[in-house]
């Protein structure tokens, strides 16, 4: 019988231990949590946050090329500006692209999966904080999607990625603007 009460004792101490460390591992996911939050947070910069860095940040600003990525009506809505580092995309605000739009937050979504993966490569040391992948948004005072910058440090995988996703997005709204979805 005493054999019995060891083993008991045993079992109940090992499944205390064993609360206490699925106790621990989920204030640790919480604290990887709130650090990846952060971090995402403090990475998305406001435009005149960008703008006054990029301004101390020595660079050609030789524009590489230009290029239309979507006409709608005959006119061009939707043009990207291609630098050595980074890549300027001005949307018409004709179009009227909210950017509260599904659209709108699919593109966003997209370039936060380049900003997460380089966050990713920071924290292990593969790449350093100035080569890391940065975006940003501007809207005029309706709401409309105006303008989308990324610095890609010259990526171009990233690069035709991103503008693909983004001609597919305008075009789609374009289209479904003009078959009265919207």
């Amino acid at each position: 019988m005493e054999d019995l009460d060891k083993l008991a004792r045993l079992l109940d101490e090992l499944v205390k231990r064993r609360d206490k460390l699925r106790e621990e591992l989920r204030l640790l996911d919480d604290m990887i949590s709130v650090l990846e939050g952060i971090l995402r947070e403090r990475s998305y910069v406001p435009a005149s946050q960008l703008a006054a860095r990029e301004a101390e940040r020595p660079r050609p600003e030789a524009l590489a090329r230009t290029a239309v990525l979507v006409r709608w009506k005959g006119e061009p809505v939707c043009q990207a500006e291609i630098y050595d580092d980074r890549v300027v995309v001005g949307i018409s605000p004709s179009i009227g692209f909210p950017t509260s739009d599904r659209l709108a937050k699919y593109l966003i979504r997209e370039m936060e999966k380049y900003l997460e993966e380089d966050l990713k490569a920071q924290a292990e040391g593969r790449i350093p904080p100035d080569q890391r992948f940065l975006f940003t948004i501007d809207e005029d005072e309706r709401g409309n999607l105006t303008k989308i910058e990324f610095i890609d440090h010259g990526r171009e995988d990233r690069r035709r990625d991103l503008l693909g996703k983004i001609r597919w997005a305008v075009n789609r709204f374009v289209s479904e603007k003009e078959e009265g979805i919207r």
